[in-house]
């Protein structure tokens, strides 16, 4: 782990990590939080001291398969388990945490869950088939509430009081009318749809519709809620599908009210938002190459988020992938090429270059994730594998 001054790119702390191999760090309340493993299960999950990277706390865990959210007072973690006896299937955990001291508050079963003030969104599959979304309480797990929809089993948004989980079908005929998939009269006829939740109570406040044959493909929280969306209906009778699927959106949510603020059309399969910061979205956009051996170009925009204006733009960013993190004053770029792994940061207001490190690597390994907060960028660097020496005269 390694701790970087985000405006100068002075080191400010490294520090050994229990594992080989790290995930994305995750910044809240003075600490960063990481998982990894050995090259397999079990996992590790870890807690540093954000001002000087000492190790506050490791444990084991079983096998980590979701996000890592972190709430005021709680830590959950998405654990997954193999179950026992015929046929072979997975359970999921969801555990709760005490983030200064990993003690475990509580554990239930759920296949995904976020962290808000006072309430733990959980979303679980019922005995139907369908999943349903529950509030627990943080400290206890006790359930306070099971909201009336059915939900996809995507994890929910929380951002303070703003929850927001993920619909897909059509519209029942029950009052009131509820989204699920079996009640689509045919081909083409499903929508996705965003809802928010009240976290105290699980009632529905609204409900944004994105049209028949829409998909969500991402959707992320921030100052707004920041949506890619697909729409793609069946041709008419006789007529063969486009050659070209048709194209997609990029656009901006009240998260008050549900209204849309702004859309623009882009081909999804090429722009994805990146990060909702606060203020701006950043929006990644790929050229794929058409040459062998030789990694796509990447363009990153900076929109603001209310309006979709255009702020800056990067563009001719050579990597084979690129991952993006930001806060409110500063942008981190992981650029991976065949050449090996740099970091850059950005000034967020003007897109300038602060600084930029290249990551010793080897192969695909290691592997780097970065994250910036509080005027501090943070970078997990995992290490290499290697299987064991055999025994002498093996």
């Amino acid at each position: 782990m390694f701790a970087f001054d985000a405006k100068t790119g002075n080191s400010l702390w490294h520090s050994e990590a229990p594992m080989a191999d790290m995930g994305q760090p995750v910044v809240a309340g003075g600490m960063v939080f990481v998982h990894g493993s050995y090259g397999g299960p079990p996992s590790i999950l870890a807690a540093f001291d954000s001002g000087n990277g000492h190790l506050i706390w490791r444990m084991g865990m079983p096998a980590i398969c979701g996000e890592t959210s972190v709430g005021p007072a709680i830590l959950l973690v998405i654990g997954c388990i193999g179950a026992v006896g015929p046929p072979p299937s997975m359970q999921m955990l969801v555990s709760a945490r005490d983030p200064k001291t990993g003690r475990e508050l509580w554990t239930t079963t759920g296949v995904a869950a976020a962290a808000g003030s006072g309430t733990v969104l959980l979303i679980v599959q019922a005995p139907s088939g369908d999943f349903k979304v529950r509030g627990l309480d943080a400290l206890t797990g006790h359930q306070v509430w099971e909201a009336s929809l059915t939900v996809t089993n995507i994890p929910p948004l929380v951002n303070g009081q703003v929850a927001l989980v993920q619909r897909y079908g059509c519209l029942t005929s029950a009052s009131p009318a509820d989204v699920n998939p079996s009640s689509c009269s045919g081909p083409g006829q499903a929508s996705s749809f965003v809802s928010r939740l009240d976290p105290a109570t699980g009632s529905r406040l609204w409900q944004a519709d994105f049209g028949k044959g829409s998909q969500v493909r991402r959707l992320l929280l921030g100052d707004v809620a920041v949506f890619s969306v697909d729409v793609e209906l069946p041709p008419p009778p006789g007529q063969l599908p486009p050659a070209v699927p048709p194209p997609g959106a990029i656009g901006a949510l009240d998260p008050a009210t549900g209204m849309e603020l702004w859309r623009q059309t882009v081909s999804t399969e090429l722009s994805i938002p990146a990060v909702a910061a606060p203020g701006t979205v950043y929006v990644e956009q790929t050229k794929p190459s058409s040459a062998l051996n030789q990694c796509p170009t990447n363009r990153l925009d900076a929109v603001d988020s209310k309006s979709g204006t255009p702020r800056w733009l990067i563009d001719n960013l050579p990597a084979c992938e690129m991952t993006v993190d930001a806060d409110g004053h500063t942008v981190v770029l992981v650029l991976t090429s065949f050449s090996g792994r740099k970091i850059v940061v950005l000034d967020s207001v003007t897109g300038t270059e602060l600084w930029e490190k290249p990551m010793p690597s080897s192969g695909l390994y290691p592997l780097v994730h970065a994250s910036v907060s509080g005027g501090v960028v943070y970078v997990s660097e995992s290490g290499h594998f290697s299987a064991p020496s055999p025994p002498a005269g093996d």
